[in-house]
């Protein structure tokens, strides 16, 4: 068995609300991909860490390290 039909499997026998916090888990870890690529657009185009951190909510040294 793939470790993607494993995963279905286990989120399919597990109860209700542990499935649906499995489902936002795996939703903020796609939201996070690229967040690096992200940051670095938004510092190149000159977007103010500061704005970045005010609209991201990231820590301004994850920012200043992403640029």
């Amino acid at each position: 068995m793939s470790e993607a039909e494993l995963s279905r499997l286990r989120h399919h026998n597990a109860p209700e609300a542990v499935a649906r916090l499995e489902e936002e888990l795996v939703a903020y870890r796609d939201c996070t991909d690229g967040r690096a690529t992200l940051l670095r657009r938004a510092l190149a185009a000159g977007v103010p860490l500061e704005r970045i951190v005010e609209l991201t909510g990231e820590q301004p040294a994850a920012v200043a390290a992403a640029g």
